[in-house]
């Protein structure tokens, strides 16, 4: 932050932040239980928790609940989820 641009950058964000911590608001209630470990339905961005069935796209790995089983991946686009595959298999 040697320069006189940086030090302006500096100065707004460091106002900015001063700002946002004053006016400190939650807008949105979050549906979701913070001690539990989950993980985020890719598609309607809700928690799964542990021990809930869980799909995943074979591709990318995104997480999703059972109602999306058969459905394209909406990360990816490239596979269908709860589909299980073997990965790429050569004829060698």
């Amino acid at each position: 932050m040697a320069s006189e641009k940086n030090a302006d950058l500096r100065t707004k964000s460091q106002k900015v932040l001063a700002k946002s911590e004053q006016q400190a608001r939650n807008e949105h209630t979050l549906n979701y239980d913070e001690s539990k470990a989950f993980a985020i339905d890719c598609s309607t961005l809700t928690p799964i928790y542990r021990g809930e069935p869980c799909l995943k796209c074979s591709f990318c790995g995104s997480s999703y609940s059972e109602e999306h089983k058969g459905k394209t991946c909406v990360t990816c686009t490239l596979s269908t989820v709860g589909v299980q595959t073997l990965g790429l298999v050569t004829g060698a």
